[in-house]
């Protein structure tokens, strides 16, 4: 048999070398990652395996554990154990087994700004034409259950990885990163630039898009250009950088920051709303009423907003990159402005 036929058992040691959890006994935990590689084609149907002695030393566990796991695989008819021939990985699954792998999708909130707006229903329809169940979980605007939940997931043997809205602070994002394993495929949706350094992200090349968005807007008589950035995001480097660089280039004041609010009494087609909050409405028309403040009123302007199907698919994309051959370089995903349909709202 070739060498690079046992590739996996690298990734399968990394993946019990981190706890089970939720009470999982090891033998199940390793049957069931054992599982997911076979239907996961990582593990090739006829593949003789090593004698038990030698396979448990290369995973990491002991010799009794397992024996009951590949009892638990035999069971299921995944595997086929002779004293004559050894332990051979059947060559056909049960029917039963041939479901689709889960991918996790994890939300900040389930709200509908975030459920209704193109990104969660382009997601959904991604992972189903590739063949993933999607399992969803939203973290009720908290970073530390958000945290918790992917801690959980790295122990999840039929989860073959997850794409995360992430509201994680960097602590909490540290936390988790020491306890994903090493191959485990993992993509950020929303990452700032310290979360590039630490894993897979997609995110929109905002800079050039702005600046393609801002050059259409002012050839047809448009004035300027608000920044109504929510939060602490107004602070954001990158965002500041726009901006500068944008007033370089066009002129003090072309660029600017405002609060949504200013905008009440302000309901002109000079005015362009670039923004980083998802309203209620739909971005697909020259104009967009957008929710403000406490007091619910409404203020009609044009506008975009950087959410886009592309990015479902450039998510999808890298995950199923990572799934089908994992590898422990990260890197991040910028999507140029010509993905942006920008002429649906100029």
């Amino acid at each position: 048999m070739e060498e690079n036929s046992y590739s996996w058992l690298t990734d399968l040691r990394e993946r019990l070398a981190s706890p089970a959890g939720n009470g999982i006994p090891l033998y199940l935990y390793f049957a069931g990652v054992f599982e997911t590689f076979v239907t996961e084609k990582k593990i090739q149907p006829g593949l003789r395996l090593p004698v038990d002695r030698i396979f448990a030393e290369q995973i990491g566990i002991s010799h009794i554990t397992l024996a009951r796991g590949l009892n638990e695989l035999r069971k299921k008819g995944l595997i086929e154990r002779s004293r004559a021939h050894g332990t051979f990985v059947s060559h056909a699954l049960p029917e039963e087994k041939k479901t689709p792998p889960l991918a996790a999708v994890l939300f900040d909130d389930i709200v509908p700004e975030r459920i209704g707006s193109t990104i969660f229903p382009a997601l959904y329809n991604e992972l189903s034409a590739r063949g993933y169940k999607m399992l969803f979980y939203s973290a009720a605007g908290d970073s530390a259950t958000q945290a918790q939940q992917l801690k959980e997931l790295f122990n999840n043997p039929h989860c073959s990885g997850a794409l995360v809205w992430s509201i994680m602070s960097l602590e909490d994002l540290a936390d988790v990163m020491k306890h994903k394993p090493a191959n485990w495929p993992l993509v950020f949706l929303n990452c700032n630039p310290e979360f590039a350094l630490e894993a897979d992200c997609i995110r929109f090349y905002c800079l050039d898009a702005l600046f393609e968005i801002t050059r259409r807007f002012l050839s047809t008589g448009g004035g300027k250009i608000k920044l109504c950035v929510t939060g602490n995001y107004q602070n954001n480097i990158a965002w500041q950088k726009i901006k500068y660089l944008a007033d370089q280039e066009f002129g003090s004041g072309i660029v600017d920051f405002e609060p949504l609010e200013y905008l009440l009494h302000k309901r002109s087609k000079k005015i362009l709303v670039v923004t980083n909050w998802q309203s209620k409405e739909s971005f697909y028309g020259k104009y967009v009423q957008i929710i403000t403040g406490s007091d619910k009123k409404n203020i009609s302007v044009p506008a975009i907003y950087f959410h886009n199907p592309m990015q479902a698919k450039k998510a999808v994309d890298l995950l199923q990159l990572r799934i089908s051959s994992p590898q422990s370089a990260y890197r991040h995903w910028l999507l140029p402005y010509s993905l942006l349909n920008i002429d649906q709202v100029i």
